[in-house]
């Protein structure tokens, strides 16, 4: 009876450290069309898990929206966002959303008031703590540090979050890849152990996902539907993958967990 409970204890240790893999075909989910007019850019879309709900940044200018929305694509709030954003993530630590800027301009806080009438931010760290001017930082939470892709390198940055002048990079081994057909601005985070960080080949209409170490771990494909590019508007955050079109002015959620 004991060597039982050690056996299944040990298989639910075991279960616990593998990671469901993702989906081999991205399932379509809800969309959310931007109210402003302002901008073009999809910079981001992130899942705040206290107010249950996301949010998105256009890229490009400081006036440029920002907006929230639910799990169905019903609008919260729209507003300028005041700061040029390139990529946000919510810090549970902090308790508040965190954005990356252009360039030099360094990180913020995000505070969204209760009632999501305003929202204020306040400057972290300053400087280009990133690897060029257009990247679009995400959040290892597990990590706490914030994460970049420099596509001409093929290097992921880890920046650390408290003191950015502490970084680290791997490099990333897609199998029978050309880097060429990714986005070149935009790494997603998952969460999912051994899935860790994830690609978008627009070319070949795929996920490709990376574990720690760099090396490629799976692939979901992505259906015709979605509108794939190969700057910005592309996102991940709460098991999904999110996708902008410009035209319709359109965020689509895909489920690949």
């Amino acid at each position: 009876m004991k060597k039982l409970l050690v056996l299944s204890f040990l298989m639910a240790q075991t279960a616990i450290l593998l990671a469901q893999p993702p989906q081999q075909t991205a399932k379509k989910g809800f969309e959310y069309t931007i109210v402003s007019s302002k901008g073009t850019n999809g910079s981001a879309v992130i899942w705040h898990p206290a107010k249950k709900m996301y949010i998105t940044a256009i890229a490009g200018n400081a006036d440029f929206p920002l907006e929230g929305f639910d799990e169905t694509g019903k609008h919260k709030f729209t507003r300028s966002i005041g700061v040029d954003t390139r990529g946000m993530w919510y810090n549970p630590s902090t308790k508040t959303v965190e954005l990356n800027a252009a360039g030099e301009a360094g990180w913020f806080t995000l505070k969204i008031s209760a009632d999501m009438n305003s929202h204020e931010v306040k400057i972290i760290n300053e400087g280009q703590n990133q690897p060029n001017f257009q990247s679009v930082g995400t959040y290892d939470l597990a990590k706490k540090k914030v994460v970049f892709l420099d596509m001409e390198s093929a290097k992921l940055y880890f920046y650390d979050r408290k003191d950015p002048s502490k970084s680290s990079s791997i490099n990333f081994v897609a199998q029978n890849d050309n880097v060429e057909n990714y986005n070149q601005t935009t790494v997603g985070y998952t969460g999912k152990k051994g899935y860790e960080f994830v690609l978008l080949d627009y070319t070949n209409r795929k996920l490709v996902f990376f574990d720690r170490i760099g090396k490629q771990t799976a692939t979901t494909a992505i259906p015709n539907d979605a509108v794939l590019e190969p700057m910005f508007l592309f996102s991940f955050a709460n098991d999904r993958a999110f996708f902008y079109d410009v035209n319709s002015r359109t965020w689509t959620a895909y489920k690949v967990f």
